[in-house]
Protein backbone atom coordinates (compact mmCIF):
# COMPACT_ATOMS: atom_id res chain seq x y z
CA UNK A 1 0.00 0.00 0.00
CA UNK A 2 3.07 2.26 0.91
CA UNK A 3 4.53 1.43 -2.57
CA UNK A 4 2.61 3.42 -4.78
CA UNK A 5 3.24 6.44 -2.32
CA UNK A 6 6.91 6.09 -1.96
CA UNK A 7 8.47 8.76 -4.71
CA UNK A 8 12.12 8.64 -4.44
CA UNK A 9 14.48 11.52 -5.33
CA UNK A 10 15.49 11.87 -8.86
CA UNK A 11 19.55 11.44 -7.41
CA UNK A 12 20.67 10.17 -3.78
CA UNK A 13 22.49 13.22 -3.31
CA UNK A 14 19.58 15.91 -4.17
CA UNK A 15 18.37 18.23 -1.71
CA UNK A 16 14.87 19.43 -0.74
CA UNK A 17 15.04 22.50 -2.30
CA UNK A 18 15.44 20.54 -5.87
CA UNK A 19 12.63 20.78 -8.08
CA UNK A 20 13.30 17.70 -9.48
CA UNK A 21 12.83 16.15 -5.74
CA UNK A 22 9.15 14.45 -4.13
CA UNK A 23 9.12 12.87 -1.15
CA UNK A 24 6.48 10.49 0.16
CA UNK A 25 5.85 12.85 3.76
CA UNK A 26 3.48 15.77 3.65
CA UNK A 27 2.22 17.68 6.50
CA UNK A 28 -1.52 19.54 6.58
CA UNK A 29 -3.11 22.79 8.89
CA UNK A 30 -6.63 22.58 9.79
CA UNK A 31 -7.35 25.45 11.94
CA UNK A 32 -8.92 29.48 12.15
CA UNK A 33 -6.24 31.74 11.49
CA UNK A 34 -6.14 35.36 11.65
CA UNK A 35 -5.20 37.38 8.19
CA UNK A 36 -2.76 40.50 8.33
CA UNK A 37 -0.86 42.22 6.11
CA UNK A 38 0.13 41.23 2.90
CA UNK A 39 3.25 42.01 0.62
CA UNK A 40 2.25 41.40 -3.08
CA UNK A 41 4.05 41.10 -5.50
CA UNK A 42 2.65 39.55 -9.37
CA UNK A 43 -0.14 38.27 -7.79
CA UNK A 44 1.50 36.57 -5.16
CA UNK A 45 0.72 37.26 -1.77
CA UNK A 46 3.03 36.66 1.26
CA UNK A 47 0.52 37.66 4.18
CA UNK A 48 1.50 37.62 8.03
CA UNK A 49 -0.71 35.94 10.21
CA UNK A 50 -1.62 34.59 13.59
CA UNK A 51 -3.14 31.59 15.04
CA UNK A 52 -3.69 30.39 18.80
CA UNK A 53 -2.80 26.75 20.20
CA UNK A 54 -4.25 24.76 22.66
CA UNK A 55 -2.84 26.81 25.42
CA UNK A 56 -3.71 30.58 24.17
CA UNK A 57 -0.23 30.95 22.62
CA UNK A 58 -0.16 33.29 19.68
CA UNK A 59 1.89 31.83 16.80
CA UNK A 60 3.08 34.04 14.02
CA UNK A 61 2.75 32.32 10.60
CA UNK A 62 3.17 33.77 6.85
CA UNK A 63 1.01 32.48 4.40
CA UNK A 64 1.80 32.51 0.82
CA UNK A 65 -1.51 32.04 -1.58
CA UNK A 66 -1.79 33.59 -5.50
CA UNK A 67 -5.11 35.75 -6.51
CA UNK A 68 -5.77 38.38 -8.52
CA UNK A 69 -6.93 40.20 -5.52
CA UNK A 70 -5.52 40.02 -2.24
CA UNK A 71 -7.66 38.71 0.31
CA UNK A 72 -9.63 40.58 2.77
CA UNK A 73 -7.88 40.56 6.49
CA UNK A 74 -9.83 39.01 9.04
CA UNK A 75 -10.52 35.79 10.62
CA UNK A 76 -10.02 32.52 8.08
CA UNK A 77 -11.32 28.60 8.11
CA UNK A 78 -8.45 26.68 6.48
CA UNK A 79 -8.55 23.15 5.99
CA UNK A 80 -5.62 20.41 5.29
CA UNK A 81 -3.21 23.03 3.89
CA UNK A 82 0.42 22.42 3.42
CA UNK A 83 1.85 23.61 6.55
CA UNK A 84 6.18 23.72 7.35
CA UNK A 85 7.29 24.88 10.31
CA UNK A 86 11.10 26.17 9.86
CA UNK A 87 9.98 28.83 9.42
CA UNK A 88 6.34 28.27 10.18
CA UNK A 89 4.91 29.08 6.81
CA UNK A 90 1.28 27.77 4.75
CA UNK A 91 0.83 27.44 1.35
CA UNK A 92 -2.52 28.08 0.03
CA UNK A 93 -3.10 26.36 -3.44
CA UNK A 94 -6.48 28.15 -4.17
CA UNK A 95 -7.89 31.35 -2.60
CA UNK A 96 -11.28 29.80 -2.66
CA UNK A 97 -10.39 27.61 -0.13
CA UNK A 98 -9.61 29.84 2.41
CA UNK A 99 -13.77 30.50 4.35
CA UNK A 100 -13.79 33.74 5.77
CA UNK A 101 -15.84 34.12 8.90
CA UNK A 102 -18.61 36.74 8.58
CA UNK A 103 -17.71 39.64 10.90
CA UNK A 104 -21.25 38.85 13.11
CA UNK A 105 -19.22 35.59 14.37
CA UNK A 106 -16.24 36.13 14.57
CA UNK A 107 -15.86 37.53 18.29
CA UNK A 108 -14.06 40.44 18.09
CA UNK A 109 -17.47 41.95 19.36
CA UNK A 110 -17.95 41.31 23.72
CA UNK A 111 -21.35 39.98 23.89
CA UNK A 112 -21.94 38.76 20.33
CA UNK A 113 -22.17 35.40 18.86
CA UNK A 114 -19.22 33.67 17.73
CA UNK A 115 -18.01 30.51 16.53
CA UNK A 116 -16.06 28.16 19.20
CA UNK A 117 -12.05 28.75 18.59
CA UNK A 118 -10.97 25.42 17.14
CA UNK A 119 -7.60 23.67 17.69
CA UNK A 120 -4.46 23.70 15.56
CA UNK A 121 -4.70 20.30 14.18
CA UNK A 122 -2.12 18.46 11.81
CA UNK A 123 -1.99 15.69 9.79
CA UNK A 124 0.00 14.07 7.45
CA UNK A 125 3.17 11.07 7.00
CA UNK A 126 6.32 11.92 8.40
CA UNK A 127 9.36 9.70 9.43
CA UNK A 128 9.82 8.74 12.75
CA UNK A 129 13.88 10.60 14.05
CA UNK A 130 13.25 9.32 17.60
CA UNK A 131 11.53 8.13 20.16
CA UNK A 132 11.55 7.70 24.10
CA UNK A 133 12.51 4.37 25.88
CA UNK A 134 8.69 4.14 26.63
CA UNK A 135 7.98 5.00 22.98
CA UNK A 136 5.11 7.42 23.98
CA UNK A 137 6.91 10.56 23.09
CA UNK A 138 8.97 11.19 19.76
CA UNK A 139 10.35 13.31 16.94
CA UNK A 140 8.90 13.48 13.56
CA UNK A 141 10.11 14.89 10.58
CA UNK A 142 9.38 15.31 6.82
CA UNK A 143 9.08 17.75 4.07
CA UNK A 144 5.94 19.67 2.93
CA UNK A 145 5.66 20.49 -0.97
CA UNK A 146 4.00 24.15 -0.37
CA UNK A 147 4.14 25.62 -3.99
CA UNK A 148 5.96 26.43 -6.84
CA UNK A 149 7.98 29.13 -5.33
CA UNK A 150 9.00 27.34 -1.96
CA UNK A 151 8.84 23.74 -3.49
CA UNK A 152 9.39 21.30 -0.85
CA UNK A 153 10.12 22.72 2.97
CA UNK A 154 11.12 20.61 6.14
CA UNK A 155 9.00 20.22 9.30
CA UNK A 156 9.95 18.78 12.89
CA UNK A 157 7.28 18.71 16.16
CA UNK A 158 7.36 16.82 19.07
CA UNK A 159 4.59 14.11 19.30
CA UNK A 160 3.44 12.91 22.59
CA UNK A 161 0.30 10.49 23.60
CA UNK A 162 -1.90 11.81 26.14
CA UNK A 163 -1.48 10.58 29.85
CA UNK A 164 -5.30 9.24 29.52
CA UNK A 165 -6.75 5.58 29.87
CA UNK A 166 -7.31 5.30 26.10
CA UNK A 167 -3.69 5.47 25.31
CA UNK A 168 -1.93 3.52 28.04
CA UNK A 169 -1.25 0.72 25.23
CA UNK A 170 -0.79 2.89 22.67
CA UNK A 171 3.10 2.76 21.23
CA UNK A 172 4.94 5.03 18.50
CA UNK A 173 6.85 3.45 15.91
CA UNK A 174 10.70 2.73 16.25
CA UNK A 175 12.96 5.11 14.72
CA UNK A 176 13.48 5.30 10.45
CA UNK A 177 9.05 3.94 10.66
CA UNK A 178 6.70 6.11 7.92
CA UNK A 179 3.65 6.68 9.75
CA UNK A 180 0.38 8.43 9.46
CA UNK A 181 -0.28 10.37 12.46
CA UNK A 182 -2.81 13.11 13.30
CA UNK A 183 -2.36 15.64 15.84
CA UNK A 184 -3.40 19.05 17.90
CA UNK A 185 -0.66 21.52 18.44
CA UNK A 186 -0.11 21.85 22.47
CA UNK A 187 2.22 24.63 22.36
CA UNK A 188 5.70 25.78 20.96
CA UNK A 189 8.64 23.96 23.02
CA UNK A 190 12.68 24.98 23.17
CA UNK A 191 14.06 25.36 19.82
CA UNK A 192 11.19 26.69 18.47
CA UNK A 193 10.09 23.05 18.26
CA UNK A 194 5.68 22.46 18.61
CA UNK A 195 4.86 20.43 21.27
CA UNK A 196 1.40 18.47 19.53
CA UNK A 197 -0.91 15.97 21.19
CA UNK A 198 -0.86 12.73 19.62
CA UNK A 199 -4.31 11.25 18.31
CA UNK A 200 -3.46 8.37 16.19
CA UNK A 201 -0.56 6.94 14.57
CA UNK A 202 -0.12 4.24 11.72
CA UNK A 203 2.50 2.27 10.66
CA UNK A 204 3.29 2.23 6.81
CA UNK A 205 6.64 0.92 5.99
CA UNK A 206 10.49 1.51 6.59
CA UNK A 207 11.56 5.50 5.45
CA UNK A 208 13.31 4.79 1.88
CA UNK A 209 17.00 5.33 2.58
CA UNK A 210 16.86 8.87 0.19
CA UNK A 211 14.91 10.53 2.47
CA UNK A 212 16.36 9.70 5.61
CA UNK A 213 19.65 11.06 4.20
CA UNK A 214 18.29 14.24 3.54
CA UNK A 215 16.59 14.62 6.98
CA UNK A 216 19.77 14.21 8.49
CA UNK A 217 19.07 10.74 10.38
CA UNK A 218 22.38 9.32 9.89
CA UNK A 219 22.00 6.63 12.84
CA UNK A 220 20.50 3.93 9.90
CA UNK A 221 22.18 0.86 11.58
CA UNK A 222 20.34 1.00 14.72
CA UNK A 223 16.89 1.08 15.94
CA UNK A 224 14.58 0.32 19.03
CA UNK A 225 13.92 -3.92 17.83
CA UNK A 226 18.26 -3.66 17.56
CA UNK A 227 18.62 -2.26 21.06
CA UNK A 228 16.50 -4.64 22.67
CA UNK A 229 18.40 -7.51 21.14
CA UNK A 230 21.21 -6.64 22.87
CA UNK A 231 19.75 -6.00 25.98
CA UNK A 232 18.72 -9.50 25.65
CA UNK A 233 22.24 -11.09 24.62
CA UNK A 234 23.74 -8.81 27.72
CA UNK A 235 20.83 -9.81 30.06
CA UNK A 236 22.04 -13.53 28.81
CA UNK A 237 25.47 -13.08 29.14
CA UNK A 238 25.14 -11.72 33.01
CA UNK A 239 23.24 -14.19 33.85
CA UNK A 240 25.53 -16.90 32.70
CA UNK A 241 28.36 -15.50 34.82
CA UNK A 242 26.06 -15.36 38.18
CA UNK A 243 25.22 -19.04 37.18
CA UNK A 244 28.91 -19.95 37.62
CA UNK A 245 30.26 -20.95 40.50
CA UNK A 246 33.80 -19.74 41.80
CA UNK A 247 37.09 -22.27 42.74
CA UNK A 248 36.87 -22.52 47.21
CA UNK A 249 39.81 -20.46 48.34
CA UNK A 250 41.64 -22.32 51.09
CA UNK A 251 42.92 -20.60 54.73
CA UNK A 252 46.21 -20.75 53.58
CA UNK A 253 45.06 -18.50 50.75
CA UNK A 254 45.60 -21.40 47.47
CA UNK A 255 43.05 -22.31 45.69
CA UNK A 256 41.83 -26.08 46.70
CA UNK A 257 42.22 -28.43 43.48
CA UNK A 258 39.36 -30.17 42.16
CA UNK A 259 37.97 -32.96 43.57
CA UNK A 260 36.77 -34.58 40.24
CA UNK A 261 37.88 -38.06 40.45
CA UNK A 262 40.94 -39.28 37.98
CA UNK A 263 39.72 -41.91 35.70
CA UNK A 264 42.15 -44.76 34.32
CA UNK A 265 42.40 -47.21 32.08
CA UNK A 266 43.55 -49.72 34.68
CA UNK A 267 40.69 -53.21 34.64
CA UNK A 268 38.57 -53.86 37.78
CA UNK A 269 38.31 -56.61 38.82
CA UNK A 270 34.80 -57.89 40.70
CA UNK A 271 33.50 -56.56 43.70
CA UNK A 272 34.71 -58.46 46.87
CA UNK A 273 32.62 -60.58 48.37
CA UNK A 274 31.68 -60.09 51.75
CA UNK A 275 32.33 -62.78 54.63
CA UNK A 276 30.33 -61.77 57.56
CA UNK A 277 28.62 -64.95 58.85
CA UNK A 278 25.51 -62.99 59.97
CA UNK A 279 24.77 -62.45 56.71
CA UNK A 280 25.05 -66.10 55.63
CA UNK A 281 22.12 -69.09 56.00
CA UNK A 282 22.67 -72.47 56.26
CA UNK A 283 21.77 -74.99 54.08
CA UNK A 284 20.87 -78.75 54.65
CA UNK A 285 22.01 -81.00 52.30
CA UNK A 286 19.76 -82.29 49.25
CA UNK A 287 18.46 -85.57 49.12
CA UNK A 288 19.16 -87.73 46.24
CA UNK A 289 16.70 -88.52 43.75
CA UNK A 290 15.51 -91.90 43.29
CA UNK A 291 13.54 -93.36 40.83
CA UNK A 292 10.34 -96.50 40.59
CA UNK A 293 12.63 -98.51 38.40
CA UNK A 294 15.46 -98.41 40.89
CA UNK A 295 13.36 -99.18 43.63
CA UNK A 296 11.39 -102.49 41.94
CA UNK A 297 15.30 -103.64 41.35
CA UNK A 298 16.10 -103.41 44.83
CA UNK A 299 12.33 -105.15 46.35
CA UNK A 300 13.28 -108.41 43.45
CA UNK A 301 17.15 -108.87 45.36
CA UNK A 302 15.22 -108.74 48.84
CA UNK A 303 12.88 -111.58 47.44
Amino acid sequence: MVGRWTLMSSSPGSTYASKNTKWVTHLALSSDIILGGADTQNNIHEISCTMDDSKGQIHSVKLNVWARDTPEQGVYILNNVPFATNPLRLGVGDVATMRRVPDEFDGSEPGSPCLPATPIELSGIAVVASVDEERKSGLLKGFTYLNKGHQWQPFTFQATFPDTPKYEAWKIPGPRSLVHFDATVIEEGPHHILQTSLIRVTLLDVAPASILQALGITNTTTDDRAKRIRQAREARRLNQDTNVEPPHASTSGTTDAPTTPVMTNTPMGPPPIETTPSLHRATSPTPPLTTRKRARADGAVAA
